[in-house]
């Protein structure tokens, strides 16, 4: 037998081995991305609202919107937006032991009617012994809103605000929805603005969370085709290696969506099955389910929302794993130059605290102006 015969009758004996590997790697795969995709889509909606209207009469019996939570000292704390007639809107307060059953403040927190001004959209951090809030204060008289900034030594009693963003770059046409985290040894926001009617996120950082050093390429974060013509809500987290960013789609219907990059500014990666769930028929979020407020835990993420019916805004929740890969290639955005002061940092990535570290979103300007915006 001569040697390209053996060859072949080697060969020939392999082929059934080779087969089988072949095979074998194929159904692993699938695997794999099976279970990366039911990863992505284990998202549990608790079935009610978890933070209702209050009494008819009271400051908060037509909406309450636009949360932010808290983990903080073994509980969670939430700060939202409530209204009693859809036009008046102030900031209010809820605590709880497990982040369904909520007890309200009787009062609100941060209530600037008086002086002219609905106040929302708070986002909290408690940092060297203070609750630091930013939120959006919208004049009762004109329509550009800008966010303020207050501190408080219990997050109820807050000291008289100061004005620390307004529209200044020329996509900005007020500006909402702040989401403020601190990695790095910096504060890092993450907001909402319009530019004809259209919604975009944009980022900014600064070193004491007062004066702020917008990103020289805003906004970060435009409408895919899919969510045209808007994108806002975002809610970032930080977890040590990578972005992760919550945010709504005005595309109706408007559901949450999430996107994940490297270093929170350039290159967003969007979930390949977003969005992460949706309305729910004849529920109390049937309309619309938007900005949504995350917290990463040990093995799960925590989120709450607002969910809309039609007549009325509620909070809801959902929970999921703390898998919530794959996501697609991310889309380049162009970088400023290295030296420049809102260029992306080379400081070692530090992983956040969870309880206390992690930020989320919250604002209500009304949502029936900004719908009306949206869809004209």
């Amino acid at each position: 037998m001569n040697v390209n015969n053996l060859l072949i009758i080697n060969i020939v004996k392999i082929l059934p081995s080779l087969s089988l590997i072949l095979n074998t790697l194929i159904i692993s795969l699938f695997l794999i991305n099976s279970s990366l995709i039911l990863a992505q889509n284990n998202w549990q909606k608790f079935g009610s609202p978890v933070l209702n209207l209050g009494p008819p009469g009271s400051w908060d019996s037509a909406h309450v919107a636009y949360q932010y939570v808290l983990g903080d000292l073994g509980s969670y704390k939430m700060w939202y937006a409530g209204s009693g007639d859809g036009s008046h809107w102030r900031i209010g307060y809820a605590t709880s032991q497990d982040g369904i059953n909520w007890d309200k403040n009787p009062t609100p927190v941060v209530d600037t009617v008086s002086q002219g001004f609905n106040s929302y959209g708070p986002t909290v951090l408690r940092k060297d012994g203070l609750y630091r809030m930013w939120y959006v204060s919208r004049n009762l008289y004109t329509s550009v809103p800008t966010i303020n900034y207050t501190t408080s030594q219990d997050g109820i009693s807050w000291e008289t605000p100061i004005t620390v963003i307004s529209s200044e770059q020329a996509w900005e046409n007020g500006v909402e929805d702040p989401n403020v985290i601190f990695t790095d040894g910096v504060y890092k926001i993450y907001y909402q603005a319009n530019q004809d009617d259209k919604w975009k996120i944009g980022y900014a950082t600064s070193a004491d969370g007062v004066s702020w050093i917008k990103y020289a390429n805003n906004p970060i974060f435009e409408p895919d085709p899919s969510e045209t013509p808007t994108v806002g809500g975002p809610s970032v987290i930080f977890d040590g290696t990578k972005y992760i960013m919550f945010y709504h789609s005005n595309h109706p219907p408007r559901n949450i969506h999430y996107a994940t990059s490297v270093n929170g500014i350039t290159e967003w990666s969007r979930s390949l099955n977003n969005p992460i769930f949706t309305s729910t028929s004849g529920s109390f979020d049937n309309s619309m389910s938007v900005t949504p407020s995350v917290i990463a835990e040990t093995n799960s993420y925590k989120l709450w929302y607002s969910g809309f019916d039609g007549s009325n805004w509620r909070i809801g929740y959902a929970s999921a794993s703390a898998d919530i890969s794959p996501t697609q290639t991310p889309t380049p955005i162009p970088t400023p130059p290295s030296d420049s002061p809102t260029a992306p940092n080379n400081q070692s990535r530090r992983s956040p605290r969870f309880w206390g570290e992690l930020e989320s979103d919250g604002a209500p300007e009304l949502w029936a102006y900004r719908r009306w915006r949206v869809d004209a």
